[in-house]
């Protein structure tokens, strides 16, 4: 509306000046103007001119209306054209174009303010909060996006924030840190006038829920300095993409992943006496890489006070909706996940045959259920699920060593072994291998010898892999990893009691098996994670410098160049344990 008046004010004034400009007289005209203007000469029979003798009576009118009424009249035809053409445009500027069929469509800017929204500027639960503006109007309330008004961490992985930036963990979910940072987060406010509208969150505020799958609100409050009682929530403002925004189809070990934390998020939720009013909606649930969470801002209700019937069918819903939520991600239909389950049953059937089998047939046994389910039972059919899916993917190994014995000492303590089962003559169903590197500590007696012995212990566990490889059945990875590092361990353990000296070595290594690998580390050597974006250390340092920075003593750039980075307490054969 705005713009449309500063238009219309525009072609108004031009329009004004020309008619003015046809209406003014012209300026006085000087003797040489005048002589201009006077009567033209004219001609003697003889050639010669007569001056001072006026037009012939035919030419003289001509002359006249050129001279006298020729420049008024052209202005003044301009000006009638111009002001025809303004009023033109104006009405086609209020009215628009005429059609028949169509209608002026009403935007939000042309709906009257409420006129008790908070302006800019107001000042929530005495003080915390700064109001920087309005995200929307409903119905239900208004949503404000509020500032903290001091300094806050918010924890990556629930969105919760911890006041001051010292402390290295999550005060809600208990996830550490990798580098803490406080500042003053923008946040979101709503707000309502029902008393009862906020009461489920603040009650499981108060049982202090907390999970990483589930992003719950920060608080709850109430406001009287505006009159009438208003009530708040303060929620984290989440970006990020939905799960209804995932686009195409998606790898389904990965989509596994996600609804593993989403199941061990109901657990969690369950525990606490809330249940989600509508587990099914894509909407609902913020995936974050490899993790999806719960946006439980909304929509959850309490099963305080509930016989158990209705808990456990609240609880069932829940775990079904999970099911159909995965199954939906994992075809990647255009289908609502409703129509899939009420309205198309064929459908959902089809979709469910065409995922692998172990997959299929969990997924299957939980929709078809009318019994009692949890979700942490669930969860574990997912891992179940995934594990076999990701341990029969086939995949192509491309190994690499490298060894160097650094600037400092003249002895190499490093050992390296390679178990890759994909080099045999016949490769069985299953991709598997093992890959160590041990370090001699540096400073103890025969750290060479320990990284030896380490290496050649679990060497000997190398006929599980040739056995899994040649049946295709996967092994319990972390149950042999645990095997082999004891057994390493008392290698070590025997050989430094023999000698009497104190040597030791670190010790990092991976089980890898179809498109998984499972890491075991001891001691400060490292695994990483390399991808086309990033480098990710996935192992931690059983270090002395680590544990200050687990304790908030020191930053991680403050422990990568402190004095006593190299001292570590754990390593191989240190201990019988």
């Amino acid at each position: 509306m705005r713009s449309r008046r500063l238009s219309l004010l525009a072609v108004w004034s031009v329009a004004l000046v020309l008619l003015l400009a046809c209406e003014l007289p012209g300026p006085p005209r000087s003797t040489g103007e005048s002589a201009l203007l006077s009567p033209l000469p004219t001609q003697s029979a003889a050639g010669e001119s007569q001056p001072g003798t006026g037009p012939s009576p035919s030419t003289w009118p001509e002359a006249w209306l050129e001279s006298a009424l020729g420049a008024p009249l052209l202005l003044a035809a301009v000006g009638a054209v111009l002001f025809v053409a303004t009023g033109l445009g104006v009405y086609f500027l209020v009215r628009g174009r005429p059609r028949k069929t169509e209608q002026r469509r009403v935007t939000a800017q042309d709906q009257p303010r409420n006129t008790d929204e908070l302006p800019v500027g107001t000042v929530l639960d005495d003080g915390q909060y700064l109001v920087l503006g309005t995200r929307s109007i409903s119905e239900a309330g208004a949503i404000y996006e509020v500032k903290a008004t001091y300094p806050l961490t918010i924890c990556p992985h629930c969105y919760a924030p911890t006041t001051g930036g010292s402390k290295p963990f999550c005060g809600r979910c208990g996830e550490r840190f990798t580098e803490p940072k406080s500042e003053h987060p923008v946040l979101l406010a709503r707000e309502t006038r029902d008393p009862e509208r906020f009461a489920v969150s603040s009650d499981l505020l108060a049982r202090n829920l907390a999970h990483r799958a589930l992003i719950v609100p920060l608080r709850v409050f109430a406001e009287t300095s505006f009159g009438a009682p208003r009530y708040y929530q303060i929620d984290p403002d989440v970006g990020g993409p939905l799960a209804s925004r995932t686009g195409a189809r998606q790898p389904l070990a990965r989509v596994l992943g996600w609804g593993i934390s989403l199941a061990r998020g109901l657990e969690v939720l369950h525990e606490h006496d809330g249940a989600l009013t509508d587990a099914g909606q894509l909407d609902g649930v913020r995936i974050d890489g490899d993790e999806a969470r719960w946006l439980c801002l909304e929509g959850v209700r309490s099963l305080s006070g509930e016989s158990d019937e209705l808990r456990s069918q609240a609880v069932a819903g829940n775990v079904r909706d999970l099911a159909l939520l995965i199954l939906h991600l994992a075809s990647a239909g255009k289908e609502k996940p409703e129509a899939r389950s009420q309205n198309d049953g064929r459908s959902a059937e089809a979709a469910l045959k065409a995922l692998p089998g172990t997959v299929g047939r969990e997924l299957a046994q939980v929709l078809r259920s009318h019994g009692t389910l949890h979700a942490g039972d669930f969860a574990v059919m997912l891992e179940n699920a995934r594990r076999q899916l990701v341990y029969h993917e086939a995949v192509r190994l491309v190994v690499g060593v490298k060894t160097d014995v650094g600037h400092v000492r003249k002895l190499n303590e490093d050992s390296m072994l390679v178990l890759d089962m994909t080099t045999m003559p016949e490769p069985g169903k299953l991709t598997i291998g093992a890959f160590v590197v041990a370090d001699g500590v540096g400073g103890h007696a025969a750290g060479d010898v320990a990284s030896h012995l380490t290496v050649e212990a679990i060497a000997r566990f190398g006929e599980d892999l040739k056995q899994a490889a040649r049946t295709g059945e996967p092994l319990d990875t972390e149950a042999w990893l645990a095997r082999a590092a004891r057994a390493a361990n008392e290698a070590v353990g025997a050989e430094r009691a023999a000698v009497a000296n104190d040597m030791g070595s670190t010790l990092v290594m991976a089980l890898i098996q179809g498109s998984a690998a499972t890491i075991l580390n001891v001691g400060d050597s490292r695994a990483y994670w390399l991808r086309p974006q990033e480098i990710r250390q996935i192992t931690t340092d059983h270090s002395l410098v680590q544990r200050l920075v687990e304790i908030g003593q020191l930053t991680p750039d403050e422990a990568r160049h402190h004095p006593q980075k190299s001292v570590i307490y754990r390593v191989i054969g240190d201990n019988a344990d």
